[in-house]
């Protein structure tokens, strides 16, 4: 979407007064259409060389005269004009796919690193199979097929806080999906829009979309073969980051896993910031060789 205002800085209007007629003009005039996104208010912002509350502003204006509607996390879309009959929503336009949402290999013998896909040769069938068959056959399978706690099976929350080796008697834990899911609360419980986050550089692209479409504001941490380079997360943190997202053990894509030596320097690094630390922690146990880690 291309916008392109004509701002007078010594006219008596407001430049944000400026901006949103210009937009309104664009939204009469059939240039954006009902279901169009309007641009992050920081990208039109860098685009238009403003200051980003000027570019708010004028999105609250439009929002105050029903012309765009804003949601937290997804952004403004334009409405429509009032009075106006309502137009089909453009589901094509709407629903754009997410950066690298391609998860398998494009053409036969390619590998593709953007997903964490291990080999069919290496699960473990036969014991699956066992102890699908042990659920299946025990009393309990009619309670087990009930709607369960929030927070996840109970059995399994219990014998984690008991032998998983990282938990407290104090700690709670949360049984996700998987790390997506995970990741996607721990952003919602921390960030709000325009927040600086970390994360290393390249990352697992379903991490880098979590973060960008909340409007998060990413600082790629540069990754070596120990891991992240700790003077780019030093400079991170200088420069505002506030929470800190990494894969010590196995990094996807790169493979790279952090010394014990590094690990502790990096705590110390973003607990002397007063930053969040999330760990993701789902590989260190497939290890082929050596001694375990400590985590994060």
């Amino acid at each position: 979407m291309e916008i392109r205002p004509e701002l007078d800085p010594s006219s008596g209007t407001p430049i944000y007064r400026q901006l949103s007629t210009h937009l309104q003009r664009m939204i009469e005039t059939g240039d954006v259409v009902r279901g169009d996104r309007l641009p992050p208010t920081r990208e039109l912002a860098v685009q238009l060389g403003l200051n980003r509350t000027t570019v708010s502003a004028a999105y609250e204006v439009l929002e105050a005269d029903g012309l765009i509607k804003g949601s937290v996390g997804r952004g403004s879309y334009v409405v429509g004009m009032p009075g106006r009959e309502a137009e089909p929503v453009n589901w094509a336009r709407l629903l754009t796919p997410s950066l690298g949402a391609s998860t398998g290999p494009s053409r036969p013998g390619l590998i593709n690193f953007s997903a964490s896909r291990p080999s069919e040769k290496l699960f473990p069938v036969d014991e699956f199979r066992e102890c699908c068959g042990e659920v299946l056959a025990s009393d309990n399978l009619r309670m087990l097929l009930q709607l369960g706690s929030p927070g996840g099976y109970e059995p399994l929350r219990s014998w984690l806080l008991k032998n998983a080796g990282f938990a407290r008697e104090s700690d709670d834990i949360l049984i996700t999906n998987g790390c997506q899911q995970a990741v996607d609360l721990l952003r919602r419980a921390l960030l709000r829009p325009g927040a600086k986050v970390a994360i290393e550089e390249p990352v697992y692209p379903g991490v880098k979309n979590l973060f960008t479409e909340s409007g998060a504001d990413l600082i790629g941490l540069a990754v070596n073969a120990e891991g992240i380079d700790l003077y780019s997360l030093r400079k991170a943190l200088d420069a505002g980051a506030k929470t800190v997202l990494l894969t010590p053990s196995f990094q996807n894509p790169t493979g790279a896993t952090m010394p014990a030596a590094n690990r502790k320097s990096v705590v110390k690094l973003v607990r002397a910031a007063g930053a969040a630390l999330i760990e993701n922690d789902i590989y260190s146990e497939m290890r082929y060789s050596g001694g375990e880690l400590p985590r994060l």
